[in-house]
């Protein structure tokens, strides 16, 4: 069986570590004579269960139908070439490729014809995977990723290809966007401020419990009735942070201008940056300095990357139709309930056919 495997996964001309079957088939090799023998065994071989009845399982049965499948291409191509690579017969390099296209959506393992031809794209852009997924159950296939075809291109310089970051003017950005004005409503006050908790206790942590930041992010006390939603969620003591009111209007009122620049600044590389440079003209000295760590840049840094989070989180729940409002302003998610809804629409035609 050993040899068997080896015949059909030949990739050179040379025998490396004793194994003569594994080689490209040639009119000078010994693939032929040996499938003629090993068809005859295959033939003889069944299978015995526990209740001694005796059977031939697919397996075996396709190993012939392989064998003479092989056997008839070479007997059509041995007139024009010389050798024949079987490597490139078998379906490792389309397992690794199925790899890719799941660790790609995240083990999306069900994807529809339109997700799947988009997720190939994304693949062929950017091949920031591996020729062989990690613990995938088939070797590597030899090849030299997803964008091998492309190697040339990407090889030669291309003044079209520009990967610097756009310059953008913030100033005129800033002043497009409409004022802050802290809110009054008790809830979203109490819902503020048990996601300001979080986010000042994991900003602390990051300037290593500093001292002169923690009086901006924390404060020493939860009294008030905007803290009651985190004094009625700590199950035990110090489990929840109660940020400092200032904080607390620091970090509702960057939240409230990505809510605006977001969807302004979606069509640009690195939307991140352009928010935090934004931002950071935007808050000015509103946050004090601290000699040993930037904790401007940490706090309005934070707050972006959560609430790009939570947007991308949001969108997905629009696609699969788990939310849906009024998106003014918002294009993408305007985008993203159409799209909800053409889906919605397509599968009830689906099922009123069947």
């Amino acid at each position: 069986m050993d040899k068997l495997f080896d015949s059909v996964n030949g990739q050179s001309n040379q025998v490396n570590n004793g194994k003569v079957m594994r080689v490209s088939l040639s009119k000078t090799s010994r693939h032929l004579e040996f499938w003629r023998e090993a068809i005859t065994v295959l033939k003889s071989m069944h299978f015995v269960d526990s209740k001694n009845k005796s059977s031939v399982p697919p397996t075996v049965k396709n190993w012939i139908r392989t064998i003479h499948g092989l056997t008839a291409i070479w007997n059509i191509l041995k007139c024009r070439y010389k050798y024949l690579n079987l490597r490139n017969f078998n379906q490792d390099a389309l397992e690794n490729f199925f790899a890719m296209i799941r660790s790609l959506g995240h083990r999306y393992i069900n994807p529809t014809p339109h997700h799947f031809v988009n997720s190939f794209l994304t693949l062929v852009i950017n091949n920031f995977l591996s020729p062989k997924s990690p613990r995938a159950n088939c070797e590597d296939d030899e090849s030299e990723g997803a964008l091998s075809n492309l190697k040339l291109f990407l090889s030669q310089n291309n003044s079209i290809c520009d990967n610097s970051i756009p310059i953008l003017d913030y100033e005129v950005i800033i002043t497009k966007l409409q004022p802050f004005v802290p809110t009054n409503d008790f809830i979203k006050l109490n819902v503020t401020n048990y996601v300001a908790g979080s986010a000042a206790r994991a900003i602390h942590k990051k300037t290593l419990c500093c001292k002169i930041c923690k009086t901006f992010l924390i404060s020493p006390t939860d009294q008030g009735a905007r803290n009651n939603l985190i004094r009625n969620r700590a199950y035990s003591p110090k489990l929840l942070c109660t940020p400092d009111s200032r904080f607390a209007i620091i970090f509702q009122k960057i939240y409230y201008y990505c809510k605006q620049l977001v969807p302004n600044l979606i069509n640009y590389k690195n939307i991140k940056y352009h928010i935090v440079s934004a931002l950071t003209i935007l808050i000015g000295d509103e946050i004090p300095l601290c000699v040993d760590h930037n904790l401007k840049n940490m706090i309005i840094t934070y707050t972006v990357h959560f609430y790009l989070i939570n947007y991308t989180k949001n969108i997905n729940k629009i696609l699969k139709g788990a939310k849906s409002g009024n998106f003014s302003g918002d294009y993408i998610k305007q985008m993203a309930l159409l799209k909800s809804k053409q889906w919605c629409k397509n599968k009830t035609k689906k099922l009123t056919r069947e």
